[in-house]
């Protein structure tokens, strides 16, 4: 990942208002698996055939449509960052990883399938760890740490739109406080994952990732 463009790109944040994003469009990004909606949305004239997502339950025995429940938007939907998860052999708390799995359900089924495949058929952690290549070991490394830093430049974003303005303003937003878009606690959103890295990662050499 070259450097410059990433930083040119991450300039433009500043140029953003944290309150507007925070109070104004993420409420519309949140869906409805928590909150004051969590218990669903009928969606009327439009059929069960198109529609996906969890059922919610009807706790009071009566007839009625039926609800659904959607997660928010999460950049855990990402195809890429969980196909370079899948490729790289790259493993998190099983929270998140249950997490990701659900996620996946949001994706086109060719691109979920596609990660499945990867996860299920690539083993190039298990080559790189096995090889003799000093020079193939130190491009994969290379490659987990560009992912890790990238999850890292996320976080600070996660931390400018959604905790420090949750600190502000969740009185007036209620249900909302400092969860991403998708649900998730502030340790379940993006650096949830990094947190795994940190702990879990270790470069194929054997010594413990920075």
């Amino acid at each position: 990942m070259h450097d410059d463009p990433l930083r040119k790109f991450l300039n433009n944040f500043e140029e953003l208002d944290p309150r507007a994003f925070y109070c104004d469009l993420r409420p519309y990004l949140s869906g409805w698996s928590h909150g004051k909606i969590s218990k669903g949305l009928v969606y009327e004239g439009v059929p069960d055939s198109v529609l996906t997502g969890a059922e919610a339950g009807d706790l009071s025995g009566e007839t009625i449509p039926k609800k659904r429940v959607y997660m928010g938007a999460s950049a855990g939907q990402s195809v890429s960052l969980q196909s370079f998860d899948a490729l790289l052999g790259i493993e998190h708390f099983k929270d998140v990883e249950t997490f990701f799995a659900d996620l996946r359900k949001y994706m086109i089924l060719e691109h979920r399938r596609f990660i499945e495949d990867l996860r299920k058929y690539v083993h190039l952690r298990d080559f790189v760890t096995k090889s003799a290549s000093k020079e193939l070991k130190m491009a994969y490394n290379s490659c987990v740490n560009e992912l890790l830093c990238f999850r890292k430049d996320h976080l600070q974003i996660v931390d400018k739109f959604i905790i420090e303005p949750s600190k502000l303003y969740t009185a007036k937003i209620e249900g909302l406080k400092s969860q991403g878009t998708g649900g998730t606690g502030r340790l379940q959103i993006e650096f949830h994952d990094t947190s795994s890295f940190l702990s879990i990662y270790h470069d194929v050499d054997g010594s413990p990732h920075p």
